[in-house]
């Protein structure tokens, strides 16, 4: 891709996208003390390298810079590796090296571009700009006007023409720090102010000492191409752990807070009993079993003590089924009592408050900081008394260890690094044997430790506002197509109904299938709603993927492809946002690899639809989604196999084989 570097710094033009002058900068303190300035340091970068090298998007040319800063005695060090081949990338490595005599803690380190940053060809309201990671969410560039400030964690994607054209800025290499992206707002076809920041936490650089930031790198072309490369990158620099995700039961959504003892004893029964209606692996028991976030040990809900939790794990275990346990040993409760003993296990803002949360658990908790030995080692005692008591699957929740802002006991670490450092210890504690689930939102600090991880908010029954089916919609379907390069995704539901719940079905089938389910399978009035597990379980092997992916912001057109020897069809969806009746267009675009005509089935209403293209209309009331399968039109002299009502793939998982005779 077209990169021009100057005496200044660094800009590009590709991909429908034209940038301004990004100049390096970083800030810094000389003290750590609550009212101590942050400078920001910059300069003319000075280049003294230009090597031919290999990366892992093909062979490039580097250039390294260097900017002496003598009034803050500080050496930077900026390398701009541009590939000649492959995959058109930019990669930026940048680090700082103390040449004083006197520590300097770092802080955001990057590269800003006064404006505008970034100018798109067409119309901007074509354009879409969103994140990856958390819940971050895709908006079209009309959203924003020149008053917006917004950004995004570790990944910024502009896209448009379906996800065919556009740009993605994502982390590489070592994992080091979070990186951020911010703007400051968009006029007509541009976003002005930017900056790509590695957040370094302030960490402290000693004299004499370098300090790499963390790189990444600027790649142009299809969302779900560079999407996927950036990630199996990280597959390879971070880690990456591919055990396919348990299916099983776990207590929240439906006992919540106030489960009981009884009501797991009650449900392994039923397990034990019909292995075969219910196939769980796990055995999950979530919120409400614990005295308090702090003091792990079983409430009075749970007679026995620590041996009537072990008797409970073994009875799971001795069924055939993992015993699972939720945590949340990055807190502490009031009631207990901790922080007044240790109040130097908090972890703090600037000015010394605790950062603290109050909407859980009848009282406010406070946050351990893990950067203090005795804090971690509290929290790691606490999963390993449940380790011992034979539980080997591990919900991590309400991880607060990279909150941003926040001052660390040991400084000589950035917050990304502790939060690794925290999860690695979770892993030792539990061993390689056990399945470690990050309830943390979709973050890189996991990446090769954690087993599974979250990737979108709790979903209830309702379909607009915090904990809601469409806020989940808009903020899961974007990291689908990375699934399993990394780690396995999970989602947290509650079923809702009629329109809207066969919505959320479809799009939680496709996107990877039924993982955990709440109900209290052991109460009579559960068999009526079998089927709706039914439908669910396996899941396919295929896994549905946003088919215009970066640009629309609801993910309302999921699906995929399965290949077959009897023959390959494609599985889809496409859902109604409106508060009114529609007829969309299917826009199945993904799909014309396999043919110009298919036979069409539709899921929900069971009918054969005719012989269509990809594009074709379809009449939706409000929420609703039509769940369709797309069969090539092939020889008319045999039978053709158009669908399935046996499983919401319509065919990929229910289906093992299908033979013709003459």
């Amino acid at each position: 891709m077209p990169v021009f570097l100057t005496n200044r710094g660094w800009k590009f033009e590709a991909g429908g996208i034209a940038s301004g002058l990004f100049t390096p900068f970083a800030h810094l303190q000389t003290n750590r003390s609550e009212n101590a300035p942050t400078v920001c340091v910059g300069g003319t970068p000075a280049e003294i390298a230009v090597t031919s090298v290999d990366t892992v998007w093909g062979k490039g040319e580097r250039h390294v810079y260097r900017v002496l800063d003598g009034k803050h005695r500080l050496d930077y060090s900026l390398t701009v590796t541009e590939t000649a081949q492959g995959l058109p990338a930019v990669i930026l490595d940048h680090s700082y090296t103390n040449l004083g005599d006197q520590p300097i803690w770092l802080g955001k380190c990057g590269f800003r571009c006064a404006g505008p940053a970034l100018t798109v060809k067409g119309a901007p309201e074509d354009w879409y700009v969103g994140g990856i990671m958390g819940d971050d969410r895709i908006h079209s560039l009309t959203n924003f006007d020149e008053n917006s400030r917004f950004g995004h964690k570790d990944f910024l994607t502009l896209y448009t023409n379906h996800g065919l054209t556009g740009l993605v800025y994502a982390p590489v290499g070592s994992p080091t720090a979070f990186l951020n992206f911010s703007f400051g707002g968009r006029s007509g076809s541009s976003l002005l102010d930017m900056e790509c920041v590695s957040d370094m936490s302030y960490v402290r650089v000693e004299p004499g000492k370098t300090r790499v930031c963390q790189s990444m790198v600027l790649c142009v072309g299809p969302y779900d191409e560079r999407v996927r490369s950036v990630f199996l990158h990280l597959a390879d620099t971070h880690g990456c752990r591919r055990q396919r995700p348990p299916v099983g039961w776990c207590s929240w959504y439906h006992y919540f807070s106030g489960v009981t003892a009884q009501n797991v004893w009650d449900v392994v029964k039923t397990f034990s009993d019909e292995k075969t209606a219910f196939p769980f692996e796990v055995i999950q028991l979530d919120d409400g079993y614990q005295v308090a976030p702090g003091d792990w040990s079983p409430n009075e809900k749970f007679p026995g003590g620590m041996q009537g939790m072990a008797d409970l794990a073994q009875a799971i275990a001795d069924r055939g089924a993992r015993p699972g346990i939720w945590m949340a040993p990055a807190f502490v409760h009031e009631s207990t009592g901790i922080l007044r003993e240790h109040p130097h296990w908090a972890l703090r803002h600037q000015d010394g408050r605790p950062f603290e949360m109050n909407e859980n658990w009848n009282g406010i908790s406070c946050a351990l900081d893990f950067s203090n030995p005795e804090a971690y080692d509290f929290a790691m005692n606490a999963l390993r008394s449940y380790r011992e008591a034979g539980y080997t699957y591990f919900k991590i929740d309400f991880n607060a260890i990279h909150a941003d802002g926040l001052c660390s006991f040991d400084d000589s670490r950035t917050s990304f690094e502790v939060y690794r450092d925290v999860y690695h210890g979770y892993r030792r504690v539990i061993g390689e044997d056990s399945y470690l689930n990050a309830c943390s939102g979709f973050t890189r600090t996991v990446f090769g430790i954690a087993d599974g991880c979250r990737i979108g908010p709790d979903s209830i029954d309702i379909w607009e506002g915090g904990c809601s089916i469409g806020r989940c919609l808009r903020s899961v379907g974007k990291k689908a197509v990375v699934r399993d390069d990394i780690l396995a995704l999970d989602l947290r539901v509650k079923v809702i109904t009629p329109e809207e719940f066969h919505t959320w079905q479809s799009f939680m089938g496709l996107l990877g299938g039924l993982t955990f389910i709440s109900d209290p399978i052991d109460r009579p009035e559960y068999r009526e709603d079998r089927r709706q597990f039914d439908i669910l379980y396996p899941p396919a092997p295929e896994k549905g993927v946003c088919l215009h992916p970066g640009v629309d912001p609801w993910n309302r057109r999921l699906g995929f492809i399965a290949k077959r020897p009897w023959g390959d069809f494609a599985s889809a969806m496409i859902c109604n946002i409106e508060e009114t009746t529609e007829t969309l267009d299917t826009k199945f675009i993904p799909f014309d690899v396999l043919g110009k005509e298919f036979h069409v089935f539709s899921f929900w209403t069971g009918e054969y639809l005719g012989v269509r293209g990809t594009d074709f209309p379809v009449t939706l009331k409000t929420h609703e989604t039509a769940l369709l399968r797309l069969t090539p039109v092939g020889d008319r002299t045999r039978p053709t196999l158009i669908g399935s009502d046996l499983h919401i793939s319509m065919g990929a998982a229910e289906i093992a084989d299908v033979t013709f005779t003459d």
